[in-house]
């Protein structure tokens, strides 16, 4: 469930409902994305360090992320997710 809400927080930071500067808290962000201000926070946490966005505590601060970056994150997150899903369904023992 926080990867739905981690991937809806990135949604919305490429798309520019996040911009870069944006500071927010986590009960803004709950009620934005439609999800629990535990499960938001529960994302918050896992968010990784990057230079792209800082957490402290229930805040969120975002940088500007440049359009051809965001593209490519994006791209890249689906391939790994693909093979992700791939790599779970064709290991031994799997239910497929």
């Amino acid at each position: 469930m926080a990867d739905s809400a981690i991937e809806e927080i990135y949604r919305m930071m490429f798309m520019g409902d996040l911009p870069g500067g944006a500071v927010e808290q986590d009960r803004k962000l709950a009620k934005q994305i439609a999800r629990s201000r535990a499960l938001v926070r529960e994302a918050l946490g896992r968010l990784p360090r990057d230079e792209r966005l800082w957490r402290d505590k229930r805040m969120l601060t975002v940088d500007v992320v440049p359009a051809n970056d965001a593209k490519e994150i994006l791209a890249t997150r689906r391939v790994l997710k693909r093979e992700v899903a791939r790599s779970r369904v064709s290991a031994p023992g799997s239910f497929a």
